[in-house]
């Protein structure tokens, strides 16, 4: 199985290599692939090697504390 590593909520700042998949909610580029980050991702655990996410945890913040009610 090939090993992969994900960059979540990438915006501008992606990585182009064949290892690597770039995540945001809309694509700005064509090494963007657009998902909802608040929903599962399709990968199995034993196919990702790096999860990096930079920005991205505090962008939840209001969205999580919605959750607790």
């Amino acid at each position: 199985m090939k090993r992969i590593n994900l960059n979540i909520a990438c915006g501008s700042t992606f990585v182009v290599h064949e290892s690597w998949i770039n995540l945001d909610y809309k694509s700005s580029n064509k090494s963007v692939t657009s998902a909802n980050l608040l929903e599962p991702l399709n990968f199995d655990k034993e196919q990702v090697n790096v999860v990096y996410s930079s920005h991205f945890l505090e962008q939840l913040g209001e969205f999580l504390y919605f959750l607790k009610f």
